[in-house]
């Protein structure tokens, strides 16, 4: 192993390190739907969907 590798693995925490924990949402009713359609917008885009495609998955 490279002074590198073995530099980097040393700083990364235990557990889970790439993933940061978040405040629990205090009122469950928060509209998420502007969030939602922009994750969908991601998604369509990583399978690479057509129009009609993704107007067949949103039932237009």
């Amino acid at each position: 192993m490279g002074l590198t590798y073995l530099l980097l693995y040393r700083s990364v925490p235990k557990g889970r390190p790439f993933t940061k924990r978040r405040k629990s949402n205090s009122n469950p009713s928060t509209d998420t739907s502007a969030l939602e359609s922009d994750i969908d917008v991601l998604v369509y885009g990583l399978y690479g969907l057509s129009e009609e495609e993704i107007a067949v998955i949103s039932g237009e």
